[in-house]
């Protein structure tokens, strides 16, 4: 049971699921879109996300990049938390596994730089556009944890939790069923 805990506390699977939901949502919302159904019902995009949602690969190569970038935020977060916040013992959702699960700095920061790597070279599978807003969620995780650590600044620490987890992952719904850059023009 204390390897599962560890993975858990290490992995955070509740925090890379609200972005996958947030995703989810984009993909399914990509299909209400008035201009779709009426203009675009019989296009070439249409017929791509309907393809696509044969192509099982597309969708999971996507579900997977976007739960890795959560690995990764995840894992820098518990780094960078684990200098401040969480020696002052406030009360988390998860525990630190640096802190209380023996898992060192150096395993953290592999994990956190590898999950990232893969995350971009697996999103690299789905569309260039999807890279991309896959790279601008690295960074958002950086800058939100790291330096110049949005977290501990209000209301920007709202702001960069509401961007990372909800905005970027919802584009990159669309993106998935758009695969171009008109996603921003409709």
């Amino acid at each position: 049971m204390a390897i599962l805990d560890r993975l858990y506390n290490v992995v955070r699977p509740a925090l890379s699921f609200i972005p996958i939901g947030s995703f989810m949502i984009g993909v399914i919302m990509s299909l209400f879109n008035p201009v779709s159904w009426s203009l675009y019902r019989y296009s070439p995009q249409f017929m791509f996300f309907i393809l696509s949602l044969l192509s099982l690969p597309v969708f999971l190569f996507s579900y997977l990049s976007i739960f890795l970038l959560g690995v990764s935020g995840s894992c820098l977060n518990s780094l960078i938390d684990a200098r401040d916040s969480d020696l002052r013992g406030f009360r988390k959702d998860y525990q630190n596994p640096i802190i209380y699960h023996g898992v060192s700095p150096l395993q953290m920061k592999i994990i956190a730089i590898s999950s990232a790597i893969a995350s971009f070279f697996i999103s690299l599978h789905v569309s260039i556009l999807f890279a991309a807003m896959i790279l601008i969620g690295n960074l958002t995780s950086i800058s939100y944890s790291y330096y110049p650590r949005m977290k501990g600044q209000a209301p920007f620490d709202v702001l960069w939790n509401a961007v990372g987890l909800f905005t970027l992952p919802f584009i990159a719904g669309w993106i998935v069923y758009y695969g171009s850059w008109e996603v921003f023009f409709l």
